[in-house]
């Protein structure tokens, strides 16, 4: 595995990451991914910043610690990452407050979805069983289709539609379409193959496969998290606590900035 901002670490070890200064990172972002070096690697120098180079973030990207998305959230409670990233939609409704910025004309982009999570962080921290650093929206969906254009409601009866989670189904559905709930990493296949035939997601290279783009299609995005294993958060010291804190700031200002090339990079095919 390539080093990834503080070099990586073999995955055996990652466990006993905290007791030796470091703080373990583990997400299924691929190591070449823009947000690597866009939100991630800075994280890891703010953190070292703050803490004058005594707590360190080592990256394990590209699911290397978990291939299963499912269990992305669990892996913090047995001392296999000591901070994930994560998509929560791939945990049904353990979140359904925070999931619910994914309901259509809840916000029109991902900085005023974001700003809107962070904003209700005190209400949506009730939820979690861990340490909330950051919470993000994706730009709102732009569905990419494989054989057909989308120009008007009625062009999307019949159609095979990916969705993140049971609680945007409805809406596809509504426009007589067929809802498919599967996990992001296969959404590209199966576009290719046509076992789908459109994805409301804009990312993952989803141009390759895609011959049309709709610039617009129901939702405001979907949630996703930055957290730490609350015993990992709270075991340390108010002032290696505060070096936690001090970042998070900056996480915010990074993931507005960092989604809002999003959309570009994918439609450039970038």
């Amino acid at each position: 595995m390539k080093p990834i901002a503080a070099s990586a670490i073999s995955p055996n070890s990652a466990t006993g990451a905290a007791r030796s200064g470091d703080l373990s990172l583990a997400h299924f972002i691929a190591p070449n991914h823009p947000s690597n070096a866009g939100v991630f690697t800075p994280f890891a120098e703010w953190q070292a910043e703050a803490s004058g180079g005594k707590m360190t973030v080592r990256q394990y990207p590209g699911s290397a610690l978990n291939s299963v998305p499912s269990k992305q959230y669990s892996i913090l409670f047995d001392c296999v990452a000591d901070i994930v990233f994560t998509v929560l939609s791939f945990f049904g409704d353990l979140f359904p407050k925070t999931n619910s910025i994914s309901l259509p004309n809840n916000c029109d982009s991902f900085a005023e979805c974001t700003k809107a999570l962070r904003n209700a962080n005190t209400v949506l921290e009730k939820e979690y069983d861990a340490k909330i650093l950051a919470l993000r929206a994706s730009s709102p969906p732009i569905l990419p289709t494989n054989n057909k254009p989308v120009r008007a409601p009625e062009d999307l009866k019949g159609m095979k539609i990916r969705v993140a989670s049971k609680r945007t189904a409805p809406f596809p559905e509504a426009l007589c379409a067929s809802a498919v709930a599967q996990p992001v990493d296969v959404t590209n296949r199966n576009l290719s193959t046509v076992a789908i035939d459109a994805s409301g997601i804009d990312s993952f290279m989803l141009n390759e496969p895609a011959n049309y783009l709709t610039t617009y299609f129901p939702g405001s995005g979907i949630a996703f998290a930055l957290l730490m294993n609350k015993n990992v958060y709270d075991s340390p010291s108010e002032r290696e606590k505060g070096w936690c804190d001090a970042v998070v700031d900056k996480v915010y200002d990074t993931l507005h900035s960092e989604a809002a090339g999003g959309v570009i990079g994918m439609i450039k095919g970038k």
